[in-house]
């Protein structure tokens, strides 16, 4: 399959072209999507962003690129499904609130094809595009091919050295436990966090050490709201961000396990003891992978990967999305 036939790309937000009506609407279309396709896509755009922090009337560029924004990867019978979405202002008409939305399907990421990258490699891709006010939002194009366009933690370096960072590494293997006792049921977990890339960067880690059919299938959102993880554990999301505003609001019934960033678990024989919520069984794949880090005659990520992929297919296929 070619880039040409791939992808299916659909921007939204609320502006006004000039040429007609504005509002919400749809601004840019590619892919020739199917009705089904279309129909997904559409019913996935973000029209409210609900920030937990406080936002200038007049901000700068450098507050708007600090700002949180909505990343979210899951499996569907269609293909890879991203969401995109980022506070954008003010719409045409001065009002505030306006958010821009940009949905890709990636038709070529299905469980028994070989991707060429990982999902969480998009995480801050210049392929996702980050407008603010109208004129940006009709100045903004997408990319051919948003592969084309890595983020700056894809690859294997980065997951490499922050499995041997101290810090990183100890919720890094309780994240791994987490996923694979939850993997035969909707099991959630949550990381806590203000920093979006603390949380990629697990999600990073754990998708490398991951065979790729699980790598595929795993289901994450960075930056949601507390309220929002039922619905997102009954939609099959695996792994979901949350602010450090929203921790005392999370209910135990939806997260089955939570890690918060700066927090170390506190590892025995038989578990990880986090501060909040249950604690983590430990399982064998945790220490296999916590054996060859402590290894110092073998820090390579190629090998962790070479190990790991042997694994049953199944090994970390969460929340596979029906």
């Amino acid at each position: 399959m070619d880039d040409t036939s791939r992808w299916v790309q659909l921007t939204y937000s609320a502006f006004d072209r000039e040429q007609g009506p504005g509002g919400w609407q749809v601004k840019d279309l590619t892919g020739n999507p199917s009705d089904d396709e279309y129909k997904l896509a559409q019913t996935s755009v973000v029209t409210g962003f609900d920030f937990h922090g406080e936002t200038a009337t007049y901000p700068s560029a450098e507050e708007i690129a600090s700002w949180p924004r909505r990343f979210s990867f899951i499996q569907t019978p269609s293909g890879g499904l991203f969401v995109h979405a980022v506070k954008a202002g003010r719409d045409s008409t001065g009002r505030p609130g306006n958010t821009y939305s940009h949905v890709v399907l990636d038709r070529n990421t299905t469980r028994s094809s070989k991707s060429d990258y990982l999902p969480i490699d998009l995480w801050r891709s210049a392929a996702f595009d980050v407008p603010y006010g109208v004129q940006e939002i009709l100045e903004t194009e997408v990319a051919a091919s948003p592969i084309s366009l890595p983020g700056p933690f894809a690859g294997a370096a980065t997951a490499l050295s922050i499995m041997t960072m101290p810090g990183y590494r100890e919720p890094l293997l309780a994240a791994l436990d987490a996923l694979e006792t939850i993997q035969h049921r909707k099991g959630m977990l949550v990381l806590v966090t203000d920093r979006q890339d603390w949380a990629a960067l697990i999600i990073s880690a754990i998708s490398r050490l991951t065979s790729p059919g699980a790598t595929r299938s795993l289901s994450f959102s960075l930056y949601e709201r507390a309220e929002a993880l039922s619905r997102l554990r009954t939609a099959g999301i695996a792994v979901v961000a949350i602010p450090r505003a929203d921790l005392e609001d999370i209910d135990p019934a939806s997260a089955t396990f939570v890690l918060v960033d700066g927090e170390i678990p506190e590892t025995n024989t038989d578990e990880h003891i986090v501060a909040h919520g249950a604690p983590i069984p430990r399982t064998e794949f945790s220490r296999m992978v916590e054996a060859i880090i402590g290894d110092p005659d073998n820090p390579d990520l190629e090998l962790l990967t070479s190990v790991v992929t042997g694994l049953s297919e199944s090994s970390l296929e969460v929340n596979q999305a029906t």
